[in-house]
């Protein structure tokens, strides 16, 4: 029950955080069959609450066993399907055992024809690289058709790539990947259980890959994040196919940039540099600028008409950083635990605000939610806001600052097709 009350205020946080969510290749879920989604793992909990608020049917969440130590949290993570999975590390043998119990729960729930997600990592990965693939996948696939054989089992791998995961204000998108017919894979695990197992991780690391952005050398790490980061200012998209389109041309980039010898690495790292210090300089943002480029003027009138409803809504924001500033986080779970608080920060002073209102307002209810949508409205437009005064800027330096600017924006778009075809031709 709980899952379905709290499902609409994370859209609605989610809109609020995030800039733009994109779900690629929707029409590659099956329908009629039981479906486990193998994603990968890059931040602490975003990418599994993520899933849960926009896919069109409810998930159960494979999470891990030593969250569920007391019966209140037990209750509790139940209510927002997550299933625990024991670890040794995080017991030792005599609390796997009840891993038993989990593996059956799951194993009837997908019989059920129902979606199950996991993370097919089983850790935490930030870094634009696949870690390695667990088991748990393939064997609670297996444990399912050792149940069904018939029942069509399908494993679909789904890639999570963010533009930057520890950051809000930023883009993520998903990627869905043509689905596993576990089936398949059935006979070789008939004949020898651990051979089967290892076949299809193998399989589901491949099929995840392809959904991925992915820098295949670590020593590459810091120069293609800022290449992404500058291709991605360049590039700016909506939540439609031109999202899908930056993605490929940035997995392309990635693999192009690690074909490349020290000397072109250090040219186009210069390249970068140069760009991001001329516009550093006078305090712009990159975006596809032109001398012809024209301000709305009208997203700058609304913003400031919606500021009073926006302040209002922004009372959970500031809450929840002010109480998560009074708190050690770990570095990785900061921007996860900020969407939390600031989602039960909501849930609460909505709620309170609606109800006082309907109390002591006729028909205040209704003024309440226009007013909060509103706010809201105000919470998305200030991305196009930002564009809007970063173009100001642009169009208030003298000429030749403009056209120095420009000129190393098609250095870089140049540079960026340099790369496209160096990797076309390897």
């Amino acid at each position: 029950m709980l899952y379905y009350l709290i499902r609409p205020f994370a859209r609605l946080t989610f809109q609020m955080l995030y800039r733009n969510v994109r779900f690629k290749g929707m029409e590659n879920i099956p329908k009629g069959v039981p479906v486990i989604f193998a994603v990968n793992h890059p931040s602490a909990f975003l990418e599994p609450c993520l899933m849960a608020t926009w896919l069109p049917k409810s998930l159960s969440f494979i999470v891990r066993g030593d969250l569920f130590k007391t019966k209140f949290k037990r209750m509790l993570l139940a209510s927002i399907h997550l299933v625990p999975m024991f670890r040794v590390k995080d017991g030792g043998l005599n609390v796997v055992k009840n891993n038993f119990e989990s593996i059956r729960y799951v194993v009837e729930y997908l019989l059920k024809k129902k979606w199950l997600m996991i993370l097919a990592e089983g850790h935490i990965t930030p870094e634009r690289r696949m870690g390695k693939m667990k088991k748990g996948t393939a064997r609670i696939a297996f444990g399912t058709l050792d149940k069904r054989p018939n029942c069509g089992l399908r494993i679909v791998p789904v890639g999570a790539n963010f533009t930057n995961q520890d950051e809000l204000g930023t883009e993520v998108h998903f990627t869905i990947g043509e689905s596993i017919r576990v089936a398949d894979y059935y006979e070789i695990y008939e004949e020898h259980n651990n051979r089967g197992i290892m076949k299809l991780t193998e399989v589901i690391g491949r099929e995840l890959e392809k959904t991925l952005i992915q820098i295949p050398n670590e020593k590459d790490d810091d120069l293609t994040e800022s290449v992404l980061d500058v291709h991605i200012k360049l590039n700016p998209v909506g939540v439609d196919k031109r999202f899908d389109d930056r993605v490929k041309v940035q997995k392309d980039l990635c693999l192009a940039i690690s074909v490349l010898n020290d000397e072109e690495k250090q040219e186009i790292g210069s390249k970068v540099k140069t760009l991001n210090e001329a516009v550093e300089k006078y305090g712009l943002n990159l975006m596809p600028f032109s001398n012809e480029v024209s301000v709305r003027w009208f997203v700058i009138l609304l913003y400031y008409i919606l500021m009073p409803f926006g302040l209002l809504v922004s009372v959970p924001y500031f809450f929840a950083k002010w109480v998560n500033s009074k708190i050690k986080i770990v570095d990785t779970f900061i921007i996860s635990v900020f969407f939390a608080s600031v989602m039960g920060a909501g849930i609460l002073f909505f709620a309170t605000t609606m109800v006082l209102a309907a109390v002591y307002i006729p028909f205040g209810a209704i003024y309440m939610f226009i007013i909060l949508n509103l706010g809201l409205l105000f919470k998305r437009f200030r991305y196009l806001y930002k564009d809007e005064l970063n173009k100001i800027k642009f169009k208030g330096l003298n000429l030749e600052t403009r056209l120095t600017i420009l000129d190393q924006i098609q250095d870089m778009n140049r540079a960026f097709e340099n790369l496209k075809r160096k990797y076309d031709t390897v």
